[in-house]
């Protein structure tokens, strides 16, 4: 626990979030401290922290999954999982309390706003993406070059891409939830509409707790270098397009989609190492013989 918070509280991803002053620091502290509080089993105070991150910038809705299997394996529900009617009850009150906590804060915004105007502005913005000043997504490049008339249908691509995954990946790892939490946070920060470069902080943090993996992963030389290579050429080549007017948009959209695709490539590596471990386990680690030639495993 205290090699992931020095990870989370050095790695470069937070600290420079802390020098920009983003409000990325804000949702990534209310979704630590919902896995927290998930862990220790409190449905009300971990929903309410999952609350907070939701109502500031929406993807984080579909960390619910994971903390609601987190706190059905928790030793206080653990008595009674032989009954589907007990699991169904958790199930039930953890989204009951997502509701109240999601609505008290709608209802105090709408108390000081005086309407529900603050909606679209908000949420209605998040998922309809009117803004197009380059970022660090996949969202800008794409519709800054795309005819207005397909604009509305790949936008819904778009969202139901971020959103998608949450059904494959839950049925996957479900008797894994807190490896489902760390694919999730890494799926929102890859395709959220406008991520932030402190959205990859947790689930960097998170990677040093399966440190099993690594013997079983296959891409970190490239990986690394595809985060380090991005990492340094995005503000490069934002200079020099922005002020000094030597380059174009296309050298810094390159750089943010090495970035993403290095956290694709990561994700999808660490998922298959997780996988091809649990079969290690399963089956042990040499490979039984199958009409005299070795077996082979083949993850699909």
């Amino acid at each position: 626990m205290k090699a992931m918070q020095k990870v989370y509280l050095l790695n470069p991803f937070t600290v420079a979030s802390c020098v920009a002053q983003s409000t990325a620091v804000i949702t990534n502290l209310s979704v630590t401290v919902a896995l927290y509080f998930a862990l220790l089993g409190s449905a009300p105070l971990s929903m309410c922290f999952i609350a907070v991150a939701a109502y500031k910038s929406l993807y984080p809705i579909m960390l619910i999954v994971p903390i609601t299997l987190i706190l059905i394996q928790k030793d206080s529900y653990s008595p009674k999982l032989s009954t589907p009617m007990s699991t169904l009850r958790c199930v039930i009150s953890t989204l009951a309390w997502f509701l109240f906590w999601i609505g008290l804060y709608l209802g105090l915004s709408r108390a000081i706003v005086g309407s529900w105007a603050f909606l679209d502005a908000t949420y209605g913005f998040i998922l309809r993406v009117p803004d197009l000043t380059p970022n660090m997504g996949l969202f800008w490049y794409l519709f800054l070059e795309m005819f207005d008339h397909f604009r509305e249908f790949f936008i819904l691509v778009f969202q139901l891409n971020a959103f998608f995954y949450v059904i494959p990946l839950s049925s996957l790892l479900r008797n894994d939830p807190v490896f489902l939490f760390y694919t999730l946070s890494s799926v929102t920060a890859i395709f959220k509409s406008y991520p932030a470069f402190g959205d990859f902080s947790i689930p960097f943090a998170l990677l040093i707790s399966w440190s099993h993996l690594y013997p079983y992963m296959k891409n970190v030389f490239v990986v690394g270098c595809m985060f380090l290579f991005s990492s340094v050429l995005m503000p490069l080549f934002w200079y020099l397009w922005i002020y000094a007017g030597s380059a174009n948009a296309n050298f810094f959209y390159a750089a943010t989609l090495a970035y993403s695709t290095a956290q694709i490539f990561l994700l999808g590596d660490v998922i298959f190492s997780f996988l091809r471990r649990n079969f290690d386990l399963e089956h042990g680690i040499s490979r039984k013989l199958v009409d005299g030639e070795r077996m082979t495993v083949i993850l699909k």
